[in-house]
């Protein structure tokens, strides 16, 4: 079973998917972080068997600046961005990344929750950006 890491600045955002994800399956291994740079040197040193959920606008650190650095830390590890954003620039910044497997929109559903907890597979969904 893969750890889900969930990593957003809003308390609130982490309470709601972490209860409906505890509620989907009670036994999930889950880890949520509202400061970005510590979640960078949790997953950077814990990187086996994780998926990580990321919101794209953080202080200190956003998205780009944590892929970045895993990227420069040569860690490989699946990545679920998980934003708000409607601007397509961020999906297509999204899908240069090559551990950037998703980009879904903010909260996430129950499907979605059902995805990335049945099966071992992260769930590829690249809505369309309006350039396509």
């Amino acid at each position: 079973m893969k750890e889900i890491i969930l990593i957003d600045d809003e308390p609130l955002v982490n309470r709601i998917h972490t209860v409906l994800i505890r509620s989907a399956k009670p036994d999930q291994l889950l880890t949520a972080f509202t400061d970005p740079v510590k979640a960078f040197d949790y997953v950077k040193d814990h990187t086996t068997n994780k998926l990580v959920l990321l919101d794209i606008n953080m202080p200190v650190m956003n998205a780009w600046d944590f892929l970045s650095g895993l990227k420069e830390n040569h860690v490989s590890i699946d990545i679920i961005i998980l934003s708000s954003s409607i601007n397509p620039e961020d999906k297509m910044t999204a899908q240069s990344y090559e551990n950037v497997k998703a980009f879904l929109n903010k909260p996430l559903s129950k499907e979605n929750i059902r995805k990335l907890i049945a099966t071992e597979d992260v769930p590829i969904e690249w809505p369309a950006t309006g350039s396509e």
